[in-house]
């Protein structure tokens, strides 16, 4: 029988290598805490409803081609159009879960928007903020995933990845 909590470190570690994110930005997306994963490694309990939780958030949003760790169950990713892009319990509200009457951002146009839409595509994640450069996708880009046609790769890579 496996370890719940090495499990969900596992993945929050493989996650985090290779998306470039850290342990506890991983672990506050999948499991509303950034502390979760130290406490984890700490020894400390994780209810089966919030590891399920997580493991369901990992696999929603695991990057093509990064392999699933072996040894952990994963559950069948959801249907896109019935996975919500974070679950409302899992945003960070410094208002008491109020909503904040924020807008989304515009979106984005030319090379960075098909940049953008192809790194969520290929991630499930999307970038940091608005309006980052193809240099920082470059540095980001999935192993073996095509760069976009038609958007010039920096550093003179071409279209290929």
């Amino acid at each position: 029988m496996s370890d719940t909590r090495h499990d969900i470190c596992e993945l929050i570690e493989r996650y985090a290598d290779g998306t470039g994110r850290a342990e506890t930005t991983v672990s506050r997306l999948a499991g509303g805490s950034g502390g979760l994963y130290d406490r984890l490694l700490a020894g400390h309990d994780i209810t089966t409803r919030r590891a399920a939780r997580i493991r369901q958030w990992m696999s929603d949003h695991w990057p093509s081609g990064l392999p699933w760790p072996a040894g952990v169950e994963r559950p069948p990713p959801t249907d896109p159009p019935d996975t919500p892009p974070a679950p409302a319990s899992l945003k960070r509200t410094s208002n008491g879960g109020r909503p904040s009457g924020r807008r989304e951002p515009p979106p984005a146009r030319g090379a960075s928007a098909v940049l953008a839409s192809r790194y969520r595509e290929l991630t499930g994640l999307a970038a940091p903020v608005p309006g980052v450069g193809a240099a920082w996708y470059a540095a980001r880009w999935p192993e073996g995933a095509d760069w976009p046609e038609g958007v010039e790769r920096p550093g003179g890579a071409g279209e290929a990845a």
